[in-house]
Order: C-alpha cells, then sequence, then structure tokens
C-alpha cells in the first residue's frame, strides 16, 4: 500500500504517526504545506502574533530524526497573508500546486490521509477528485471544535470536506460528537500518540542537561502561548500556591502571542517563580517531562493533547481541565481535574498534587498504552478497509 499524506507539518505527533505507519506500507510521501512569509518574519522586529508564527518556519515544521527509508518529505512553499492555517484562501491555492508536484514528481499512491480539516482536509478533498482514491481525514483541535463555527462559511467549507470523506478519524469522543452533528459519517475514534522518546528518564540527570536546578520542586507547562491554553489561570494559580508557602520553580514552554502578557502578568503577581522559557525543540521535551515534578495544563478547551500523553508516557503527574477528551484519559492515579477557567481550584489541585508521592513507574505504564507503534495499527485497519471497499466499486 502505498500513502500519500497531507499535513501542515512533519513533526510532533503527524511525524510520530507517520514514521509508525510506514513499517506497515510499501511507501508514504508526506506533503508539506508551508507559508513562505513565516521565513520572512524572522527578519523583522515585531512580536506579538508575528513571534507566534515565527514557529512555522520550515526548518521547524520538519523533523527527519530517525525517518524511516520508505518516507519522503515534498515541502511546498507558497506565500499568503495572514500567516496562519486559518486564511481561507490556503485550501484551493495549494490544493492546486500539490496536484501540480504530484504529476511532475510521479507520485503514486493508494490512499491520501490529511491531517486537520483545514487546509490539509480541503487539499485532500480536492486531490481525491482527481486522483480517483479514498480520503481519510483526521481532525485534530481547533479544526473541530473551533474553526467550523466561526461563520457560516467556514461551516460550509468543513461540512464540504467531511462530506466528501471516505473516513473520519478523531481523537476524542467530543470532537466525534461535534462532527457527527455536522452531519459527518463513518467517524471513527484514534487516540493521538507519542513517540517512545518519552519515557521516564533520571530527574537529576535531565535537569542538569537542561541547565535549571537540580533541587527544588518543578512544574511544567508546555504549549502554545493562545487564549485557549488557559495560562493566565495557571499563572494566577501559581501565585496561590506561592501565598501558600510552597516554594518551586514553574517552566512555560513555548511561544506565542500572549507571551509579553503573561510575563506581565507573572510580574505584576510577583511570581518570580514563573519562567517563560519559549519554543524549545521536540527532542528536548522529553528532559522537560522527566524533570518536571507535575505537568498542568490549565485549557479551556482541547482534544486529547499530545502532551497530556507525552507527560503521562514520561511518568509524571498531570493537573488539568475537564474539557474535551482529557477526562476520557485522566484518573486518580495519574492525576487531577479541575473545571477550566477557576484559578483557586486549579491552585487547590496543585497543591494536592504537588504534596502527594505518585507512583511515577505506574504512571509510565499506563502512558505506555499511547505509543505510537500501538496507535498506528488502528490506523492500519482503517486503511485496508478503505483499500478494500475502493477496489469492490
Amino acid at each position: 500500500m502505498r500513502l500519500l499524506v497531507i499535513s501542515p507539518h512533519y513533526n510532533t505527533f503527524v511525524k510520530g504517526a507517520v514514521d509508525a505507519i510506514a513499517s506497515h506500507l510499501e511507501s508514504v510521501d508526506v506533503i508539506v504545506h508551508h507559508n513562505k512569509l513565516t521565513d520572512l518574519l524572522r527578519f523583522l522586529p515585531f512580536g506579538g502574533y508575528l513571534d507566534y508564527a515565527r514557529r512555522f518556519t520550515k526548518d521547524k515544521l520538519l523533523n527527519f530524526d530517525g525517518k524511516p527509508e520508505n518516507v519522503r518529505i515534498h515541502l511546498i512553499s507558497k506565500p499568503y497573508f495572514p500567516p496562519s492555517s486559518k486564511n481561507p484562501m490556503a485550501g484551493d491555492m495549494f490544493a492546486r500546486e500539490i496536484i501540480r508536484v504530484i504529476e511532475k514528481e510521479k507520485i503514486e499512491a493508494d490512499l491520501i490521509h490529511s491531517h486537520f480539516l483545514w487546509p490539509s482536509g480541503y487539499i485532500g478533498a480536492k486531490l481525491k477528485e482527481s486522483l480517483d482514491i479514498p480520503l481519510i481525514v483526521t481532525g485534530h483541535g481547533y479544526d473541530v471544535y473551533d474553526l467550523p463555527f466561526r461563520s457560516s462559511n467556514w461551516k460550509e467549507k468543513i461540512s464540504w470536506v467531511l462530506s466528501k470523506a471516505d473516513a473520519i478519524t478523531v481523537t476524542s469522543n467530543p470532537n466525534k460528537r461535534i462532527l457527527e452533528d455536522l452531519g459527518a459519517k463513518k467517524v471513527h475514534l484514534v487516540s493521538n500518540g507519542v513517540s517512545r522518546i518519552f519515557k521516564p528518564l533520571d530527574r537529576e540527570e535531565a535537569r542538569k542537561r537542561l541547565g535549571i536546578p537540580v533541587k527544588g520542586k518543578v512544574i511544567l507547562n508546555v504549549g502554545n502561548l493562545t487564549e485557549i491554553k488557559g495560562h493566565k489561570y495557571l499563572i494566577r494559580a501559581l501565585k496561590i500556591v506561592k501565598d501558600r508557602g510552597i516554594e518551586f520553580t514553574a517552566y512555560l514552554v513555548g511561544e506565542g502571542h500572549l507571551k509579553s502578557m503573561l510575563k506581565k502578568l507573572a510580574s505584576s503577581l510577583g511570581s518570580n517563580e514563573v519562567r517563560l522559557v519559549g519554543y524549545r525543540p521536540h527532542n528536548e521535551i522529553p528532559l522537560w517531562m522527566s524533570a518536571a515534578d507535575l505537568f498542568v495544563l490549565p485549557s479551556l478547551n482541547e482534544s486529547r493533547p499530545t502532551v497530556m500523553l507525552e507527560a503521562l508516557a514520561s511518568g509524571t503527574p498531570f493537573v488539568g481541565t475537564r474539557v474535551g477528551g482529557i477526562p476520557e484519559v485522566i484518573n486518580e492515579e495519574v492525576g487531577m481535574l479541575v473545571e477550566p477557567g477557576q484559578a483557586e481550584a486549579l491552585a487547590e489541585a496543585i497543591t494536592r498534587a504537588i504534596k502527594r508521592e505518585w507512583d511515577r513507574d505506574a504512571i509510565a505504564q499506563y502512558g505506555s498504552q499511547f505509543y505510537w507503534d500501538r496507535i498506528a495499527l488502528r490506523y492500519i485497519e482503517i486503511y485496508r478497509s478503505l483499500i478494500r471497499n475502493s477496489d469492490m466499486k
């Protein structure tokens, strides 16, 4: 079987899925669509949103570490403004260019798998019409619970993609229900996964390699610094925890347009213990996970966040919010949950969690069910079913 993947990146969870799936297939061609303007942003002095957009330069979209030999990467760069994955022009623009590249490079495939409903799902639907092969689309998060509800135009675009897909996968039951309410058929639940680079590492050694203090409690958050991730509630909660006399250092790993605001908030609350460390490459995140005593994710909405699974696989206890697919995974043996947008409740959970003696080996064992080589088998099952059905037509 020859697979064609359409994605905004070959990194993190998409790379994890592709690399695990590749061992079961003849070949995988991954076409990554990239906004050429993001590479120019590094030369501009502006902050805010542009700092966040810099995360999508081509060097950050591609991770060739351990790439299987039967996986080929094709980067398609086109300029468009604003430099956002939510740009309504991106779908048709990239679809036309990718069809041209497929013909020029003689890429052959039996199946298309698009990651994210927009623009990859839209591109995949256009390719399905051109190539006459089955299409599977994976909805990951904002493209499911946010984008279709921004306007009637977006709802129409996403509904069209759903109608063209031969199979749709999502990572949580709440997202499955959203897409079914939009009229989607054949929606499958397939969890996010994690790479086996996430495993329990020696905490002291991890901290030394990161250059952070070996002693003391460490609280960690990894994620984009955007409103939906709820960082302001985390910083307020940490101030409450500090006022209770608990000593810790909190590291917030990630970039986003809220970075300056969050720094000011931490400063205004006197939270000197909060360090915004910016973007870190994905192969460094396992060190952060093992260095932490506690991982906290205060999101206002989620699907089944990859960072949650990475923390669990690393043996790190999790404190988060009861949103999306998080309650489907977190039980009292591996973490604690509170309602979103509640700094006091979050502070109470952090206080209890930081004082508790957790069985980190048991947490890691629980998290091991989400390794990509295990999750990939479900995708292979769906692929084979689509190919069989296609052959019968």
